[in-house]
Parts: structure tokens; C-alpha cells; sequence
């Protein structure tokens, strides 16, 4: 496991760790409104993915291969030290959790925030995420997608044909666990907003028939913006998770 890969704390006699996985062209930031509530005594490990945090080139050289071994060499470790773990993700990150919860025991608790299980992408949600990015106006809603992306853009649009790879095999991975996620055990939480921009409610269909997945709606955020007092209602279900460790 490459430490260099992630911001963490590591409790010496802790016996519970969570992991955090941000989503493609997130994050690990993302999920800062969380952290903030972790007690003293908890580890916890939040995973920078391959190719984040650098340039649009970077971003290219890296793969799905890539981001699952980082999410399966930590569960590892985290196993080998007997940690009790909880997988909180956003996004793509939410695929990695669901596929080690599907492969084996090691995860405890799921706590996921918009699993993209089925996908739609509209011109307004072009046109918000150009806003987000370019504009030099932005509503709190496009300051926070802004926020999230961690690659550094470039105006040079050739540069970006080295992205269709990345976002072919996040298809791919989404067909998977949206064929698997009937067979998921491990308790888990989900949240999904209804007004997300590239997530569809479509889902839900795959989530709600799973008894062991008790999935939440969020009425008003999206899928990188949380309005306030629901928010406080996700920190408010992930402090209980907390409590039970």
C-alpha cells in the first residue's frame, strides 16, 4: 500500500478504520463535512485515486485497474492490522466499496452517496458544469462542482480524447455492479438526489430491491452539492454508524 496515495490518520490501538473514495475527477476532499465528525480513537484513510489531483495528461495514463488495486490493497492492510472497516464513497467511488463488499467479508458497513448505478447526462447539465469550470459567476451549487474536480484543465481539447478509455471502463464498472448489487449482504446506506445531475433515478430500481441496502432520498442537493439541512441529516446518520464502532 503506497501511504503517498492518501491523507490519513492512523490511531496506533485503534480496531476500527474508515476509508473514503471520491469519484472520477473528485476529490478526496469531498468528503472533508464527514471527517470532521470522526472521533479520537478512529483511523481513517482518505484515498487520492491514480491521475487526480494533477493534470489532464495524468489522468489519461491512469485505469480502473489502477483505482481498484488502491481500494483492495488498503482493505488488505487494514485486514491484515484486524480493523474493523466502514467504506463510506461518492460516485465512482461507491462501485469499489460495493465491489469488495461482493467479493468478500472484510467491510463492515457501506455508507454511499450517489452510486451511479444508471447514468443520463443533459445539455443543462452540460451547460452548469461549463459554468462551473469557466465562468467567472458561480451560484454555491457551481462553486462546489468546481471544488470537486481535482484535475487541473487544460484549452487544449485534443488532450482530452485520452479520457474516453476512463470513462468507457466507468461504464463497464457500472454495468457490473448494477447486475451484482442484488446479491450485496454487507449492511449498507445509500443516499440518492433526486435532482442529480448525472445520476439517474433509475437506480433506485436496482437499489430498493435489495432488503440489506437501506437507501435514502435527498430532495434538493445534487450530486456534488448538499443543501444544508440535508446535509446535516447524512452527518447525522453517519455519526449513529460511528457510534456503533
Amino acid at each position: 500500500m503506497k501511504k503517498k496515495e492518501l491523507i490519513f490518520k492512523e490511531i496506533e490501538n485503534s480496531t476500527s478504520s474508515i476509508i473514503f473514495c471520491h469519484g472520477i475527477l473528485g476529490t478526496p476532499h469531498h468528503f472533508d463535512f464527514l471527517v470532521s465528525l470522526i472521533p479520537e480513537g478512529i483511523s481513517y484513510y482518505l484515498i487520492k485515486l491514480d491521475g487526480h489531483g494533477k493534470g489532464v495528461r495524468d489522468f489519461s495514463k491512469a485505469s480502473m485497474k489502477k483505482w481498484e488495486n488502491q481500494v483492495s490493497e488498503l482493505i488488505k492492510y487494514l485486514k491484515e492490522k484486524n480493523q474493523k472497516i466502514i467504506y463510506v464513497g461518492h460516485s465512482m467511488g461507491t462501485l469499489f466499496g460495493i465491489d469488495e463488499a461482493l467479493k468478500s467479508n472484510d467491510i463492515e458497513q457501506l455508507f454511499l452517496l450517489n452510486p451511479p448505478l444508471t447514468w443520463h447526462y443533459t445539455f443543462k447539465t452540460f451547460c452548469m458544469n461549463i459554468a462551473a469550470l469557466f465562468s467567472t459567476k458561480k451560484d454555491d451549487h457551481q462553486k462546489k462542482i468546481e471544488e470537486d474536480c481535482s484535475v487541473t484543465l487544460s484549452k487544449n481539447i485534443f488532450l482530452y480524447i485520452g479520457w474516453i478509455p476512463r470513462y468507457l471502463e466507468l461504464f463497464a464498472k457500472m454495468k457490473n455492479i448494477k447486475r451484482r448489487i442484488k446479491d450485496l449482504k454487507t449492511p449498507c446506506i445509500a443516499y440518492h438526489s433526486i435532482k442529480d445531475e448525472l445520476v439517474s433515478k433509475n437506480t433506485l430500481n436496482y437499489i430498493s430491491k435489495n432488503k440489506n441496502i437501506d437507501f435514502k432520498i435527498l430532495i434538493k442537493s445534487g450530486h456534488y452539492y448538499y443543501l444544508e439541512n440535508e446535509k446535516v441529516e447524512i452527518e447525522s446518520t453517519f455519526s449513529s454508524i460511528l457510534k456503533s464502532l
